[in-house]
């Protein structure tokens, strides 16, 4: 299946790319875009902050899923990026409803709309039973945000106009007010001396958010047409992404 990034033209091919969340990978996306210049970026986040072509909105609730929705509607983005929250595997497994009404409904704007979408998803799609999984197995989440995550990839897959990069472990520095990442915390505690839990019967991808956000960047200023449905960052178990990140493919 191809995506059209390209099918507009005239005004609407001016239209701006639209990034729901402001997190970790939100947030180094939008000022990637907005270094590139090359078309208008909006970018919602949870959190009230002064930046330019920035609208705070509460996803979490109703009255913030309807005001996306009339934004959308307004708005006629280029191409959407899907890089918002919940993302914490601990509390959606105890507020699986909750995570559900965001992630999910926020897929379901985008797809009635029509939008090309870019979702920013996860290895959680996956029990982990096996390992060397290729983008086209089918889904078997273990726990919440697997589970919550692997429908919000079906409602926006089935719009026909969407493409999914699932991602494994992002590291990279927080910004105030986010959630540090395991990697930072790890140095963190190595340089205060202190011990910090962490799992032994994990094996994980890391991957740099700069390197994510190079990669979903060109999908909306790429002039070509993005392939495929589902592609997975991966390098080799337990290694690090090289400088210049992951190649991703179109699959099969």
């Amino acid at each position: 299946m191809h995506m059209n990034m390209t099918a507009r033209t005239g005004e609407e091919a001016a239209s701006a790319a639209l990034i729901v969340g402001h997190g970790l990978i939100g947030g180094s996306l939008r000022a990637r875009l907005r270094e590139a210049a090359e078309l208008p970026v909006v970018c919602i986040g949870r959190r009230h902050r002064e930046l330019p072509d920035y609208r705070a909105l509460d996803l979490a609730s109703e009255t913030g899923r309807a005001a996306l929705d009339e934004l959308v509607a307004d708005l006629r983005p280029r191409c959407a990026v899907l890089a918002h929250g919940p993302s914490d595997v601990t509390w959606i497994d105890k507020n699986e409803a909750d995570a559900a009404a965001v992630h999910c409904g926020v897929a379901a704007i985008m797809a009635r709309s029509a939008t090309p979408v870019v979702m920013i998803s996860t290895d959680n799609v996956f029990s982990g039973a096996r390992g060397a999984y290729r983008p086209g197995d089918p889904a078997e989440p273990a726990n919440g945000y697997g589970r919550v995550k692997a429908r919000a990839e079906s409602i926006a897959l089935a719009s026909r106009s969407a493409l999914v990069l699932r991602v494994s472990l992002v590291y990279g520095w927080h910004r105030p007010g986010q959630r540090a990442t395991f990697a930072q915390r790890c140095l963190e505690a190595a340089a205060e001396g202190r011990p910090m839990d962490a799992p032994t019967d994990q094996l994980f991808t890391p991957i740099h958010v700069r390197d994510v956000s190079v990669v979903t960047a060109a999908v909306p200023l790429w002039s070509g047409r993005a392939c495929g449905r589902t592609l997975s960052g991966r390098a080799a178990p337990g290694s690090l992404p090289s400088p210049a990140g992951p190649s991703p493919a179109c699959p099969g």
